[in-house]
């Protein structure tokens, strides 16, 4: 009986203590940095793909801390490099940011289920997938698929297919899960007085027939360029001492 009486005032006790240690880490200046380069490779570095440099939008600096800091790309294939395969017949368009959040990261970085329903995609389901990066080996990467409404205001929606792919990237560590990257952040502050400045990766394609390339084709495409992007913007080495 006096443990079912302890135990609600216990918690809020325990929530408070969280909330502080939060709060103070959070003002701390000194954070460990992730292991990953806001600058993506040259175009010259990416076979298959031309890549050119975009600005984030004015929501997403609106709603993101001050001192988050973005990097977005946009890929396009390059047919000159014979990536196409023989049925496709249309180029993919792949949309590519790097997120790396600031001090407050309840207030930097977020998990797309979050702010993909406000540009339009329902119809969300969310898996855990394998991906073979060159530089380090297998990694569990977060893919979601989607259906996207891109004419909002017509009376005759055009609704097109998107797959997304996600990762968070730490100091050391990786992880495709929101709640693991929360539970390793609340377990290096409370046990090693640890704060990290997580970055988050994010790329996003749309395929189906009013894109004229199947879901397969538009994943292997994809998955190849998260190979080559990955490869080369976060330092394996890091994470490998980790393992």
């Amino acid at each position: 009986m006096k443990r079912k009486v302890i135990l609600p005032l216990l918690l809020p006790i325990f929530a408070a203590i969280l909330i502080g240690i939060n709060f103070i880490s959070n003002e701390s200046s000194d954070m460990e940095v992730a292991s990953v380069s806001l600058v993506f490779p040259n175009n010259a570095h990416i076979n298959g793909w031309i890549g050119t440099p975009k600005q984030e939008s004015a929501e997403e600096r609106k709603i993101l801390a001050e001192d988050t800091e973005f990097s977005k790309m946009e890929f396009v294939e390059n047919e000159s490099l014979n990536i196409l395969s023989e049925n496709s017949t249309q180029k993919l368009t792949v949309q590519a940011s790097i997120v790396l959040s600031g001090h407050d990261m309840n207030n930097s970085i977020h998990r797309p289920e979050y702010c993909l329903p406000a540009q339009g995609h329902f119809d969300m389901k969310t898996l855990p997938k394998t991906l073979h990066i060159k530089k380090f080996g297998d990694i569990t990467i977060s893919q979601i698929t989607t259906k996207q409404n891109i004419t909002p205001n017509d009376r005759e929606p055009t609704v097109i297919d998107c797959i997304h792919y996600y990762i968070f990237i730490g100091n050391k560590q990786i992880t495709h899960s929101h709640i693991e990257r929360l539970l390793l952040d609340l377990k290096d502050r409370i046990l090693f007085g640890k704060v990290q400045r997580w970055a988050y990766f994010q790329v996003s394609t749309p395929y189906g027939a009013l894109i004229g390339r199947s879901k397969e084709d538009a994943e292997k495409a994809t998955e190849g360029l998260i190979d080559q992007i990955l490869s080369q913007i976060i330092d394996w080495d890091a994470i490998k001492q980790n393992q």
